[in-house]
Order: C-alpha cells, then structure tokens, then sequence
C-alpha cells in the first residue's frame, strides 16, 4: 500500500521547477516528439513551453505539487475556468509560445489540437476539465516508487479537488 501523499496548490515560486519537471516528463511523449522532433531542440525548448502553462493554471486554473521536496505536479482547467481571454494569456506568457517553439511547432500542435477538438465536441460536449498538461514523478526518481506514488498522488489528487468533478472515481493504475 503506498504511503499517504500531501498535496499542496503549486506557488508561483515552483512554476520554473514545475515546468523542468513537467519537461522531463513529457520528453518522450509522442505529441511532443510530433511538435518537436529535434532531441536538442526538445531539451531546450520544451521547459520553456511548460512554464506559460503552469502559470497559467496556477493563476487562473488548479495546480497542486507534493508537500515538502515536489515530486509530482498536476495542473488543470476545471470546466468553468476553461476560456482563456487574450489578457489572461498575456498575463501567463502564453502569447510568447510561438517565439518559443517557432511557428513549424506551432502549427504541428495546432493541428492534433484542431483533431481533438471536433473529437471533444462530438464526443463530449458537456463542459469537461482541460488538463492542460499534467506530470506525475519526476524523472529522477526511481521508477519502483513511480507507479504506486502516482497512484496516491492522484487518488489524493481526486479527494482534494473533487469540486471540480474530478473525485467521482479515484484514479487506479
């Protein structure tokens, strides 16, 4: 059984530490090697793609990490925060993306984008929660710890939030 998780709302102070982690998470994901194909270009870039996210769902969103030595971050839109105005992406730096990750990126992204958004709209119209993006352990740390910290890291994750309509079933692995 793994231990009791704490979760604490992610602070401005750990969005630059959230979005390494979120980064090194993400590395191999298939969208983002899609968006950025390049290793290098990956490494570099993909942290500074993060942040704006991060921030974004820490100012205008949810965000929680683990308490004490952050090992695992999630972050959120609940449905009724889902519109992003022009003022709000400003302010997280979500308008700087494309200066970031180049206009090619950019275009890649939006078209799975566009793909899963005509898929929400069929599929699931009702409002839902966009998970922006989401990380849950670290790279550094071992992977025997990895699925079972995951594991109660969302289930605490569920019970904390659950206002958001994301604690109806628990999360299981």
């Amino acid at each position: 059984m793994p231990a009791e998780v704490e979760l604490v709302k992610l602070e401005e102070s750990q969005i630059q530490q959230a979005g390494e982690m979120m980064a090194r998470s993400f590395f191999d994901d298939p969208l983002v090697q899609y968006v950025l194909p390049n290793e290098e270009d990956r490494r570099e870039l993909l942290p500074l793609r993060m942040i704006p996210l991060i921030r974004y769902c820490v100012l205008y969103g949810s965000a929680y990490t683990t308490a004490g030595n952050s090992t695992a971050v999630a972050v959120w839109l609940p449905p009724d925060q889902t519109h992003m105005t022009e003022e709000k992406i400003k302010q997280a730096g979500l308008d700087q993306i494309v200066k970031i990750i180049g206009l090619e990126a950019l275009h890649c992204f939006e078209t799975v984008n566009e793909y899963v958004e005509a898929f929400h709209l069929k599929e699931g119209p009702e409002p839902h929660c966009i998970w922006h993006s989401s990380a849950w352990i670290d790279n550094s740390t071992a992977r025997v710890w990895a699925v079972p910290c995951c594991s109660s890291f969302m289930n605490a994750l569920m019970k904390k939030d659950s206002r958001h309509g994301l604690g109806q079933s628990g999360y299981r692995t």
